[in-house]
């Protein structure tokens, strides 16, 4: 089985990715990053998160490999659902799993990113984020693959903030999704694995925590950030679970 970790960018889709793979260590399967170095899918699952580059057919079909010789193994995207991969869901190769976020909090993160990666002289997507109304309408176009995900069928959905609540309930939930039978106290173990005093300094990159409070949009965003996200993001905030 593969286990597509998806996620909203800047919704702790990198720590749900972690999270979801070191629960599939734990009930006794392989981390995805020895899958890659043995199967030579370095160009497929890039970066120390193992994001899938692209979701043409071949790139799909190249992880679908190790699955069809044994492996269950989790993968990490911030893209929409494509055919291939419903199809594949469809058969039961692939579970899913979407992570999504206030998007009010997403803009204030995305435009700290980019400030960051603006600093260090960096490119990258969040540097359109040049400030709080670039990283809106970002936003907003993210909110479309979130709706993508929200209209695929068997796809199990969690919200940042539910997450952070109660990281144990959710990774619980996740294993019996996945169809894990994985002890209480092992994912406790693995969540507190990413306790902030446990992180090295490696580790918390990979996951990239920021500050990931909630609600601190209300604290950084002007009243005409705050009405330009209720433009773009109102139709969407009580679908997601947000008060508009």
């Amino acid at each position: 089985m593969i286990v597509l970790s998806a996620g909203m960018p800047k919704s702790g889709s990198a720590w749900y990715f972690n999270l979801t793979n070191d629960l599939l260590i734990a009930a006794g399967h392989e981390d995805v990053r020895d899958i890659r170095a043995r199967y030579g899918l370095q160009s497929v699952l890039k970066h120390h998160n193992c994001n899938i580059d692209k979701h043409t057919t071949t790139n799909v079909l190249r992880v679908v490999v190790p699955h069809l010789l044994g492996h269950t193994f989790a993968i990490k995207t911030h893209d929409s659902p494509t055919r291939t991969l419903r199809a594949l869901m469809a058969a039961g190769v692939v579970k899913a799993a979407y992570i999504y976020r206030d998007p009010r909090d997403v803009a204030v993160s995305a435009f700290d990113h980019g400030e960051r990666l603006r600093s260090r002289g960096e490119e990258g997507i969040f540097t359109q984020a040049t400030n709080l109304e670039a990283a809106i309408l970002l936003v907003k176009r993210w909110l479309l693959i979130w709706e993508a995900w929200m209209h695929c069928p068997n796809v199990i959905t969690t919200r940042y903030e539910d997450l952070l609540a109660d990281p144990a309930q959710a990774l619980a939930r996740l294993a019996a999704f996945i169809g894990l039978d994985v002890p209480e106290a092992t994912i406790q173990q693995v969540v507190d694995g990413y306790a902030p005093a446990q992180l090295s300094a490696g580790k918390a990159g990979h996951v990239n925590f920021n500050k990931g409070v909630v609600g601190r949009y209300r604290e950084v965003m002007s009243q005409r950030e705050l009405d330009l996200c209720q433009e773009h993001f109102g139709p969407y905030l009580q679908q997601m679970g947000y008060a508009g």
